[in-house]
């Protein structure tokens, strides 16, 4: 489920085109090799970069052509992800020359990606399903929104240049996302039986809870007093008192939650939350692991990794995942994960020479630079043109 939903995060990033940056640091190396030198009127930025046209033909997946200029996007996208990932989290440089199975690992990812976005479209085209009228309809509006959004055509299509995308690829990326919806709709569409509910729930240990949370911090996460923390204690015992006398414990659960609860992610998850193991604090889980359907549980504490961000008491309401509204499209999901999962990995693959010996490590040192200098050239273009407003 994560991995569909990374990619699937992938292809509606790509629609607002586009987070994609690059770090300073290959610059450095590019700037090593006397041959190399970045020139931003380039039409082709993969041929630059790489030493391949972007309609050349990197490989194909069950016959369906991948060009360079979509595998290399989605190449350049993972890269840059997972460099600022490092330095934001981290504060890591990431070095691809130091790890040969990690540049190994990146290729595989691109090329996956790349994969499951032309099996999703012509996949489906072939089972008979289409986007009608209205799809495609918001497919054009979307793609006109963003290029609204960047000042006309012209800057739209400036953008896509200095990402090294053509019309047809970035078309066929956003696509893929009202591909998938339609080809879920139509093999998946409704609520699983219960015997299918049943067998996925215990595979993939999903588990669903509502919790009424009394913070034991303050608005910056800074401890309370023992004083402070003993009345959140004594209001946590009196919800919980309430609930263990309810006639209804579900309806009187909701009123106290949305009164008291102090859950950041309230609004967004009223009808509580769908997870499994390790994606949530462990006293939570294990917590919820030990009720019943339907059952209440007494004061969960939980203190934060630095004894004070996010301490507090939980009160826990164990559900059924059948009844979340958000199970259905959950499995759903799961369905589709499997079905386009096995077309990736089912399908075959003839690589191009060019896929074998790329040099990733250059690859990406010369993209960097060169999506720098076009950083650079675009801010010293709005300088000149606010000194000529102002003036």
């Amino acid at each position: 489920m994560k991995k569909l939903t990374r990619w699937l995060a992938f292809l509606l990033a790509a629609t607002m085109l586009f987070t994609l940056t690059a770090c300073s640091s290959g610059e450095d190396e590019a700037d090593d090799e006397d041959e190399f030198v970045v020139d931003t009127s380039v039409e082709d930025l993969y041929l630059a970069t790489a030493g391949i046209a972007s309609d050349y033909v990197m490989f194909t997946v069950d016959g369906i052509e991948v060009t360079a200029g979509h595998f290399l996007y989605w190449l350049a996208y993972n890269i840059a992800y997972l460099e600022y990932y490092y330095y934001y989290y981290y504060d890591i440089e990431l070095d691809l020359s130091e790890d040969s199975d990690l540049t190994a690992a990146l290729i595989e990812d691109a090329r996956n990606a790349a994969a499951l976005t032309v099996l999703t479209v012509y996949r489906t085209q072939e089972l008979g399903y289409t986007l009608d009228e209205d799809s495609l309809q918001e497919l054009d509006d979307t793609i006109a929104a963003t290029a609204e959004s960047y000042g006309g055509e012209e800057e739209f299509q400036e953008a896509l240049r200095t990402l090294g995308l053509n019309e047809e690829v970035y078309y066929l990326i956003n696509a893929s996302s009202y591909y998938y919806e339609l080809l879920k709709m139509e093999m998946y569409d409704g609520h699983p039986t219960e015997e299918e509910a049943n067998a996925y729930i215990d595979e993939e240990d999903i588990l669903y809870a509502k919790h009424i949370l009394i913070l034991t911090v303050d608005s910056d996460y800074e401890a309370l007093s023992d004083e402070e923390s003993a009345e959140r204690l004594a209001l946590a015992e009196s919800i919980l008192e309430q609930l263990q006398n309810s006639e209804d414990l579900e309806a009187d659960f909701d009123a106290l939650m949305n009164e008291y609860s102090e859950d950041t992610g309230l609004s967004t998850y009223p009808d509580g939350y769908l997870f499994t193991a390790d994606e949530i604090v462990s006293e939570f889980e294990e917590a919820t692991r030990e009720l019943e359907y339907g059952e209440v549980s007494g004061i969960v504490e939980h203190v934060g990794e630095d004894g004070e961000s996010y301490s507090g008491y939980h009160i826990i309401l164990r559900l059924d995942p059948f009844d979340s509204p958000d199970f259905a499209e959950q499995w759903q999901d799961a369905q589709m994960e499997t079905l386009l999962y096995g077309w990736r990995d089912d399908a075959e693959y003839i690589y191009s020479d060019a896929y074998n010996d790329l040099d990733v490590v250059t690859f990406y040192a010369r993209f960097a630079a060169y999506q720098e200098a076009f950083t650079a050239e675009a801010e010293e273009e709005e300088s000149s043109d606010s000194s000529e407003t102002n003036s």
